[in-house]
């Protein structure tokens, strides 16, 4: 994904598993799998310690560069995860402190101006996908039945509610807040565009043009806009349905507070 929206063919990196590369004045950024990485939980795709922490490096020094321009650079998410790294050390040197970091640097990028867009042409889970995406301006998704996008793994959900596997994907055919796809995932309003003639990422000439051409309306739809992520209230998917009670609910607690 990262080779055929950049152009670059075969990029390498200091780090194995964090692709990042300036291309016509967007910064794209992009978790990889290694499977030689001394890490063996990160081999898949997974955000790990360093991942994070790199991340955090790369977009950091990105706010810095930019600091004094009027146009700050967009910074672009390929978003490809199947989960934060699960893993013994993981826990023991403190994956939560790289994984923050990462969420925490993209959450600066956006407040201090930068337009920085997701694009989701494969799976979003759990907390690689708190810690590289879910802190974007926008977020673009192809409308593929094989995408999974979730805050949490289906095997961990299942064990929070008390139920089987099989149990809990069946309920999730009446909640959508606790469905895996993409379908049920754009219910909520959140996304700013779900690509429906791009029904996967083998794609073509027209296809990648159609996706850079998405994601400079997304650039330009941040325009003197607020940096924060109140868009995800604003769509018209969110206001009719899917965030229609979050947001009277939010509305009364805002009356309520300057009462």
């Amino acid at each position: 994904m990262f080779e055929k929206l950049t152009g670059i063919k075969n990029d390498k990196s200091e780090y194995p598993t964090v692709l990042a590369t300036e291309v016509d004045g967007k910064e794209y950024i992009a978790i990889v799998p290694d499977k030689n990485n001394r890490f063996p939980r990160v081999r898949n795709g997974e955000v790990g310690l360093q991942e994070g922490f790199i991340i955090s490096k790369i977009v950091n020094k990105i706010i810095e560069e930019d600091k004094d321009k009027e146009v700050k650079r967009p910074i672009i998410l390929i978003v490809d995860v199947p989960s934060q790294a699960y893993g013994y050390k993981e826990e023991l040197i403190g994956i939560h402190i790289g994984l923050a970091s990462s969420a925490a640097a993209y959450a600066k990028a956006r407040q201090a101006g930068h337009p920085v867009i997701d694009f989701i042409p494969g799976d979003a889970i759990s907390g690689g996908f708190l810690a590289h995406g879910l802190q974007s301006n926008r977020m673009i998704a192809l409308a593929d039945k094989s995408i999974t996008i979730q805050a949490m793994s289906k095997a961990s959900a299942a064990r929070i509610t008390q139920r089987t596997i099989e149990e809990f994907e069946e309920a999730t055919k009446h909640v959508p807040a606790m469905a895996y796809d993409i379908f049920n995932y754009e219910k909520f309003g959140a996304l700013y565009k779900l690509v429906h003639d791009v029904s996967s990422w083998d794609a073509n000439d027209d296809a990648v043009k159609e996706v850079h051409e998405l994601i400079d309306e997304a650039i330009a739809s941040t325009k003197d806009q607020p940096t924060d992520l109140h868009f995800r209230y604003e769509t018209p998917i969110a206001i009719e349905s899917g965030r229609k009670a979050t947001i009277k609910m939010r509305e009364m607690v805002d009356d309520q507070w300057e009462k």
